[in-house]
Formats: structure tokens, sequence, C-alpha cells
């Protein structure tokens, strides 16, 4: 399904747990078979040739930079493909299959060449998603669906963004696939890896601060996904995880969510970061009615 060169650095990436990509992509392999199956091989193979570029260049013999990188293969080749899956068969919305799949693969295109440039997966002066929104138009004149190109490239450009401006409905609908599918990964992969992102990036926050930033409570409180700009605490990082509930398109994410018990880890460590049992509770208490109301509601 992959070239070598990434298989083989599937095999030696063993994540925090102690688990092996290749053992997980193995295992999994039948039900990644269905979701490939469903995607082009042109772009199947233009996201795999971003991720050689990057394994082909001298910031792999950096120990660090290889495991950043791959935690980004992982997610995008593996992690993010398995739970579209899982989305699409329990949403109710069973159009343009192929065309979600295809734009949920292609979401983070342009991290690799955004690593290769900055060392880093932020978007601070360079934009991954406007990296792959080029990618993507710069193949438009080889694409096998030239119409479908531009609105590949819109979606991937405002995945990430905090207010989506897109109108036209295919657009719309493939950014909010790739946002539920995105959230979800994260969620799911949490103990294997990137709660040891959030540990290792724990320094950027203020570790003097054990209590949550006003901003974040008010918006949490209405039920809105927080923008980065107001995160300063440990705390305030892990509510902006938890708020990503309040941003699902799709009401099946929230059902999948509440019966694999995701947020529980998140709010485990939230529980022990948080000094005042008040302040955890208050927000325990609102994400559980959000979702107990929202499951009673649809049902």
């Amino acid at each position: 399904m992959f070239p070598k060169i990434i298989l083989e650095n599937f095999k030696k990436y063993n994540f925090d747990t102690n688990e092996n990509l290749y053992e997980i992509y193995n295992v999994n392999f039948s039900k990644l078979e269905k979701f490939y199956s469903k995607v082009d091989p042109f772009y199947i193979e233009l996201i795999t040739q971003e991720i050689e570029n990057v394994l082909n260049s001298d910031l792999v013999a950096d120990n660090l930079h290889w495991l950043n990188i791959m935690r980004k293969v992982a997610h995008s080749l593996v992690e993010v493909p398995l739970i579209s899956l899982d989305v699409y068969e329990n949403s109710t919305n069973k159009e343009n299959r192929n065309e979600k799949f295809t734009a949920v693969l292609l979401h983070d295109i342009g991290h690799f060449k955004q690593y290769m440039i900055t060392k880093k997966f932020r978007d601070n002066e360079v934009k991954h998603g406007e990296i792959g929104s080029q990618i993507l138009l710069d193949t438009i004149n080889q694409a096998p669906d030239k119409n479908m190109v531009t609105s590949y490239a819109k979606a991937i450009t405002e995945h990430s963004l905090v207010k989506v401006e897109a109108t036209n409905p295919m657009v719309y609908e493939l950014i909010y696939f790739i946002r539920d599918c995105d959230k979800l990964a994260m969620f799911l992969s949490w103990e294997r890896h990137q709660k040891g992102v959030f540990l290792e990036n724990r320094n950027n926050l203020n570790l003097l601060e054990e209590s949550y930033s006003d901003n974040v409570l008010s918006t949490f409180k209405n039920h809105k996904a927080i923008d980065y700009k107001y995160l300063k605490t440990k705390s305030d990082y892990l509510i902006s995880l938890i708020a990503y509930t309040f941003d699902y398109y799709d009401d099946s994410c929230i059902k999948i969510m509440k019966d694999q018990k995701l947020l529980e880890p998140i709010l485990e460590l939230l529980k022990s970061q948080l000094k005042n049992e008040k302040q955890f509770l208050e927000i325990n208490s609102i994400i559980n009615k959000y979702i107990n109301n929202l499951l009673v509601f649809k049902n």
C-alpha cells in the first residue's frame, strides 16, 4: 500500500506505549485497505511523495525530528483514515464518500514541507494549509478529477481555521468531515502519543499557573471552540481539547466519543492539573451535560 521507505519507518517507530506503528498498520490492514480503495492512486502517490521527501532529508538524522515526523505520518496515513471510516459508517450522511476520504487523507499534506522549512509543525509564518493547498493546485493538470482539485485545495486551506469562510456546499462538507476526523483521531491516539506531545510542549505554557484563564472558561461555558491565542496555562490547553466536542459537525462523533470514553484520559489529566476541585467539577459538569443533552435530543 505504501512505498518501502515508509513501511521501514513504520517498523522502527514505537509509540510512547511501546506499540509499534507497523503492528497497528498490519492489524488494521483490511480496514485501511477499505479506506484507500476509495481514494484515487494519484492522491495516495501525492502524499506519500511528500512524506518520502522529508524521510529522505537530513532532518531524520536527528532522532527528535524523526519522532516528530513519524507522529505526523502515523496521524496522516493510519490514524485519521481509520477513524474516518468509523465517522462515515456511523453518519446518516452517506454522500460524497470518496471525496471525503480523499480530503481527509490530504488534509495535512502541507505539514511535511512545512517541517522541512521550519523544523516545526506550527502555523506561524508558514501555514501548512496554504502549503498543502498549493501542492494540490500545482497538480491540477495531472489530477484525475480537475474539478475537485480546487475543492480539495480550499478545504485543506480552511480545515484548521477557527472560522470557516467557505460557502460552496461541497467544500463546506469536506472541511467539516476533515475537522471531525482530525479531532477524533487526536482523542483516539491520546494515550498512544498525543499525551507525550502535550508533556513535551508544556514548557511553552505557564508552569506556575495551576488554574485556567477567564477567557477560556467563558468560551467553554458558551459551548464554543477555544482560539489558541487565549491559551496561557496547561489547564487552558487541556480545556481547549475538551472544547473540540462543541465543534463537531456530524453528531455521530459525539456518540463515538461517549461510547469509546475518549474524553476520560484528558479529563483525568485536567483533574490532576487543577488544584481547585470545584474548578474541575465545573468543567466536567458542563461537558457531560452538553454530551448527554445532545444525545438525548438526537434520539
